[in-house]
């Protein structure tokens, strides 16, 4: 049985985990943009940084795939981890949706250097009960 005392340890050694450097953005008020290129002609609304961790389980021969500016890219499921209370507001509930990009702005001494810079779009965010760290189906963009 799960204790909150126990899942609070759990969320804290996922945390622990996470030594990348993200900036959020989301599309700005004239609409999405242009996902070939990720640009449009209001810029992004920056949302923040948050720490977060890539996973990629590499390209599964069965892998969900999605149309991103004219590009089929694999679905990186739950690849981008964050921590569980990321870009929650108490008024609004949950802020992230599809169409939010991640940069990855710094990495840690334990993480791949390739991964400096790489971009990520929101394809879904998972929810379930007793989260450890908040997962996001994401696209590698860049």
């Amino acid at each position: 049985m799960f204790t909150a005392a126990g899942m609070a340890q759990h969320q804290a050694d996922a945390e622990s985990l996470m030594t990348l450097a993200l900036l959020a953005e989301e599309p700005g008020p004239r609409g999405a943009p242009d996902l070939a290129t990720m640009t449009q002609a209001t810029p992004w609304t920056s949302k923040g940084t948050s720490i977060g961790k890539v996973q990629s389980i590499g390209r599964q021969p069965q892998g969900r795939e999605v149309n991103v500016g004219g590009v089929t890219r694999t679905v990186m499921e739950g690849g981008l981890h964050l921590p569980v209370g990321a870009y929650v507001d108490e008024v609004e509930g949950l802020l992230i949706r599809p169409g939010w990009r991640f940069t990855v702005t710094a990495v840690g001494p334990a993480d791949d250097v390739a991964l400096l810079r790489q971009r990520y779009l929101v394809v879904e965010v998972l929810r379930k009960s007793r989260m450890t760290a908040r997962r996001l189906d994401v696209v590698e963009v860049a």
